[in-house]
C-alpha cells in the first residue's frame, strides 16, 4: 500500500500516466499532424503499465473488468479491438 491507501499498482501507473502524456507531447511537437492509430495508442498503454504487468503491456485486455466504486461498466475484453478500431476511424474522420 502506499500513501491514501491506494495499491502500489495504482500508484505506479499514475505515475506512468505522466510518462505517457510526455511522449504525446513529443509526438505533437515532431509531427503536428501525427495519427491516432491503434497502435499509439497501445504503445502509450504499454509506457504505462510495462513494470507492472509486464505480459499485459501493449495488448488490449483479456479478460472483463469491474471499476470499484463505479456504476459504469466497461465493455467486455472480446468487444475492445472492434470498438478502438471504431475509435480510430472516427477521429481520423472528425480530423479528416
Amino acid at each position: 500500500m502506499t500513501v491514501k491507501g491506494k495499491s502500489l499498482k495504482d500508484h505506479l501507473e499514475a505515475k506512468k500516466h505522466n510518462k505517457a502524456v510526455h511522449f504525446l507531447y513529443e509526438l505533437v511537437e515532431i509531427d503536428k499532424k501525427h495519427t491516432i492509430s491503434e497502435q499509439l495508442i497501445r504503445s502509450l498503454q504499454h509506457l504505462i503499465i510495462k513494470e507492472i504487468e509486464d505480459s499485459d503491456a501493449g495488448r488490449y485486455r483479456q479478460g472483463n473488468v469491474l471499476i470499484t466504486g463505479s456504476s459504469h461498466k466497461p465493455p467486455d475484453a472480446f468487444k475492445i479491438p472492434k470498438l478502438m478500431e471504431d475509435l480510430t476511424v472516427w477521429i481520423k474522420n472528425k480530423s479528416g
